[in-house]
C-alpha cells in the first residue's frame, strides 16, 4: 500500500506546484496590496457557489483543473470529488483511491494577502459509497501557498 501511496503523494505534490505556479502568474504580491489578474469570463455571469456555500472564484476553478490534471495522470486513483465541482468523477476503474479536495481553500483571503491553500484526502475504495466516515482516511495532505517574503 505504501508504494501506491507514494505515487499518489506524487501526484497531489504536482497538482501543488501547478497551483502554486497559476496563483504565482495570476496574483501581484506588494507590500501594500494584492491584486488578482483572473477574472470570470463574463462579468454579467451569475456567481457560480460550490458544495460549502463559498463564491467561486476563477482562481478556484484553475486550482480544480490543476488537481484534476493531475490526478488523470495517476493509476492508483479511481476518482475524485472537489469542493468546486458537483458530484463525483471516475478516472480508473483499476483504481484504488479517491482523493476528496479542496482545492483552494480559503480563495476569498488573497485580495488581502493572507495566505490560502490545498486540503487532500485520501480514502481507500472506488465510489464515494465507500466511505462510511472521516475514520476511513488513509492520508492527507495540506499544500499552503502565500505572499512571498
Amino acid at each position: 500500500m505504501m508504494n501506491d501511496l507514494s505515487s499518489v503523494k506524487r501526484c497531489l505534490q504536482e497538482a501543488s506546484v501547478s497551483i502554486h505556479r497559476e496563483i504565482q502568474n495570476h496574483v501581484t504580491w506588494t507590500s501594500k496590496s494584492v491584486t488578482a489578474t483572473v477574472s470570470s469570463s463574463s462579468h454579467d455571469a451569475p456567481q457560480k457557489v460550490n458544495t460549502s456555500g463559498d463564491q467561486v472564484l476563477a482562481l478556484d476553478i484553475i486550482a480544480d483543473l490543476c488537481v484534476e490534471d493531475a490526478l488523470r495522470g495517476c493509476e492508483q486513483i479511481a476518482g475524485f470529488a472537489s469542493e468546486e465541482r458537483e458530484g463525483f468523477v471516475s478516472l480508473n476503474p483499476k483504481g484504488k483511491y479517491i482523493v476528496v479536495y479542496d482545492p483552494l481553500d480559503g480563495s476569498q483571503n488573497i485580495p488581502v494577502g493572507i495566505s490560502v491553500g490545498a486540503i487532500f484526502g485520501i480514502f481507500e475504495g472506488t465510489c464515494l459509497e465507500d466511505i462510511v466516515s472521516g475514520d476511513d482516511i488513509v492520508a492527507a495532505a495540506y499544500a499552503l501557498f502565500s505572499a512571498p517574503l
